[in-house]
């Protein structure tokens, strides 16, 4: 609705903002259309005023073009007609004007013609063909020898006058004309150039490419659906994405503003690719996409294939990420990097150097014109002419990457912006973007495991688990809560695509080394040691996606899984203390470990554990109660204990003195006898 008024106001917005005496500006008309053949998308009283408008006297002052990237249906074909210029992609096609109408009245093909003489951009026979399924249009060559392309009833007249020497009929009978990119510039000439690309555009027309830099509110309300890239690009993100983007194109069929948000590390080439060259292909939706803090490495690319991309002014783009290519995975992602670069239209040199930080791009200029580029030594090669460009200077984007503002400078961003509430403003979509998301189930799971809260919190459970499980005698609940919160940590490690089989296993190992050196071999040795490290190195491992760093972003990344085990002793520490404290107190979890003695039982329980000694029986006296032969028992107080005689036999009642005691046990013998004993001993 509207579409004329809104797009004559984005025109006079811009023409407003240049100066009077400045040099004729050029208006880009880029026709682009969600369903090609759907009649709302072509309403002719639409056109018809805003053909009038490009047509009328507020417009002399600019000049038009009309930009053709993709085939051009509807009453379309009348703006474009309305234009002093027409460019088309190699892709292109126009013309099928009156598709969408039943009938054409006289009204509709006054307008038409009235046009088509007003800016003589296509001739009248021309676009009334590709009105009019019954107007038949033919190019022929007259006896003077010149061509003309005319409707039937004139060449009757210039047939019965003898002119015409040789015709042909142009389109299928019966069918509104339609002509190819190719007749349109070669075969008739009615279009400039062919432009398959916004930078083939900008040289065609002599202009720098940032000037066509588009109003993204001029003639359309948008349709917009958010989706996120977060975390790392491992085996299965671009299909758990792709799956996402085709839910919401699904759900929202009028979709046609794709708001792609990244915040990536990087991770696995072949996933970035594979998404990038899906968001390319994606038809007739515009890929926008947001990088507000990071789009490291490989991730880069994704940012890049989309049609606009935006940056805060301290995001970071390219350089090695969590990942370092070696030379052979380099030669194959610069060749699939070279088609994405083809598909979108833009030179490959910068994409490749956010991937290899190596490589040395040149930023040349056009020796004839205003085009600037950013080739490296083998691409600059691949052009036709190019010795037409002459080098001003090197671009390497370095191990760390690019900020925002560098991207905005090297073309690669269009804009440096505060945050996606202005992309949201700029198209007009503010409180109507709606959410890719998978299942609610998945999604908040999946939101959960890339919190580092919790991964921190499972570890503190799971060691806190593990030492009140060591306290107490058997399995009980906290080997249980110990053994699930290990479990858990790698689960959303393995969600997070930062762990694999070899953390699992190192883990395993180490857990088996410990039991080894617990039960079956003695002391503490290299099993203990060797079980300790393998179950550290797993948990920091399980943290990361790599395993030696190589810069000094994966160097801070490794320090921060570092602190996460750090963490997690310091939380074995806290739980000895707090166990032996507290534990035996609370409500529930006094389940969990012993309760502690008391004082007066402590000091119960420690005489009891002592050694027993009856060194201070030595010299009593006391009365066998049982026949010594040598041994028996005496009675010494109320104790009876046993005893052994030094020798003789001493009968049942009679007195017996304590001649010595080793240990446990008490010597004995009849009264008189403490001397001989004492110097049987010193002997």
């Amino acid at each position: 609705e509207n579409v004329d008024e809104t797009v004559a106001s984005a025109i006079e917005r811009r023409l407003a903002d240049v100066e009077s005496g400045a040099e004729r500006p050029v208006v880009v008309l880029e026709f682009r259309s969600q369903r090609q053949r759907d009649p709302r998308q072509s309403r002719f009283e639409d056109a018809l005023s805003l053909a009038r408008f490009l047509t009328g006297p507020r417009l002399r002052r600019a000049k038009t073009v009309a930009y053709l990237p993709q085939p051009v249906y509807g009453h379309a074909v009348l703006v474009a007609a309305a234009c002093e210029q027409i460019v088309v992609s190699s892709k292109a096609e126009l013309g099928a004007a009156g598709i969408h109408e039943s009938e054409i009245d006289a009204t509709v093909r006054r307008a038409y013609v009235d046009i088509a003489e007003r800016r003589r951009t296509l001739p009248p026979p021309i676009v009334l063909g590709m009105l009019d399924p019954r107007a038949r249009v033919l190019e022929v060559q007259l006896a003077d020898g010149s061509r003309r392309v005319v409707l039937e009833e004139e060449a009757a007249r210039l047939r019965a006058n003898g002119k015409i020497v040789e015709e042909r009929a142009l389109g299928v009978a019966g069918k509104p004309l339609v002509l190819t990119a190719d007749a349109l510039r070669n075969e008739f000439g009615y279009a400039a150039h062919v432009a398959d690309s916004q930078r083939e555009l900008a040289a065609a027309l002599k202009i720098n490419p940032r000037q066509l830099a588009d109003d993204p509110r001029a003639g359309r309300e948008w349709k917009a659906v958010r989706v996120r890239v977060e975390g790392e690009l491992r085996s299965g993100a671009a299909a758990r994405i792709r799956g996402r983007i085709v839910t919401a194109r699904r759900d929202h069929p009028k979709l046609d503003l794709l708001l792609v948000v990244i915040d990536s590390p990087g991770g696995d080439p072949e996933e970035a690719l594979r998404l990038a060259h899906y968001l390319v292909e994606l038809d007739s939706i515009r890929t926008v996409a947001m990088v507000p803090e990071q789009a490291r490495g490989v991730a880069a690319l994704v940012a890049v294939a989309c049609d606009e991309l935006y940056v805060t002014e301290t995001a970071r783009l390219g350089g090695e990420g969590t990942s370092k290519l070696g030379s052979g995975a380099l030669e194959d992602v610069a060749e699939s990097i070279r088609r994405l670069a083809k598909q979108r239209g833009i030179d490959w040199s910068l994409p490749l150097a956010l991937v290899d930080p190596s490589l040395e791009v040149g930023r040349y200029r056009q020796r004839s014109g205003l085009i600037e580029r950013y080739l490296c030594d083998k691409e600059l090669a691949e052009q036709k002419d190019p010795d037409e460009w002459k080098k001003e200077g090197t671009v390497r984007v370095g191990k760390e990457g690019i900020d925002g503002t560098k991207a905005v400078a090297l073309g690669l961003a269009r804009e440096a912006i505060s945050g996606v509430d202005v992309i949201e403003s700029r198209y007009g979509i503010e409180g109507r973007v709606a959410e890719a998301k998978e299942r609610w189930l998945v999604e908040s799971l999946q939101r959960l495991a890339s919190q580092p809260w919790f991964s921190r919190t499972l570890l503190f459970i799971a060691f806190f688990a593990l030492m009140s499980e060591l306290s107490a005698p058997g399995l009980g609940v906290a080997g249980f809560i110990s053994g699930l919160s290990f479990l858990l940590f790698f689960w959303a490690a393995f969600l997070n695509q930062t762990a694999g089989w070899l953390e699992v296993l190192l883990f395993g190992g180490g857990l088996v080394c410990l039991a080894l050196e617990l039960f079956v071999l003695p002391g503490f040795g290299v099993f203990g040691v060797g079980g300790i490290l393998m179950v550290m190195a797993s948990l920091v491992l399980a943290s990361q996606t790599f395993i030696i760093p190589h810069n000094s972003y994966q160097l801070r990344e490794l320090s921060r899984s570092l602190w996460l085990v750090a963490a997690a002793a310091g939380g074995v520490v806290g739980g000895i203390w707090f166990i032996g404290k507290f534990l035996h107190r609370a409500p529930v979890l006094n389940q969990l470990a012993l309760v502690p003695p008391s004082g007066e039982d402590r000091q119960t329980r420690q005489r009891q554990e002592m050694p027993v000694t009856y060194e201070h029986l030595l010299g009593s006296s006391g009365t066998a109660t049982t026949p010594l032969v040598p041994a028996g028992k005496a009675k010494f107080g109320d104790e009876i204990l046993s005893v052994i005689s030094e020798g003789e036999l001493i009968e049942a009642g009679e007195p017996v003195e304590v001649i010595d005691v080793v240990g446990r046990k008490i010597v004995v013998a009849r009264p008189g006898k403490l001397g001989i004993g004492d110097s049987s001993i010193t002997s």
